[in-house]
């Protein structure tokens, strides 16, 4: 359909993925409204599902089944 689902922040392996990494990508999403958001320093990733009132993910989904909705 041409709409965005997914937005990926990529930090570096220094920082730490904090509440301040979330706030930045959640406030990304207020534009784009995807359902999922994916946000990685390299070392640590968590990947969330939106539809599910933003709860962390335990496995990042295949794009094919995230890319069907």
């Amino acid at each position: 359909s041409g709409k965005p689902v997914l937005i990926v922040e990529c930090k570096a392996s220094s920082e730490v993925l904090n509440d301040a990494a979330v706030v930045q990508i959640l406030n990304y999403n207020q534009v784009l409204q995807v359902p999922y958001i994916w946000i990685s320093n390299g070392t640590y990733n968590y990947f969330f599902n939106l539809h599910q009132s933003i709860k962390s993910a335990d496995t990042v989904p295949y794009w094919k089944d995230i890319s069907a909705q």
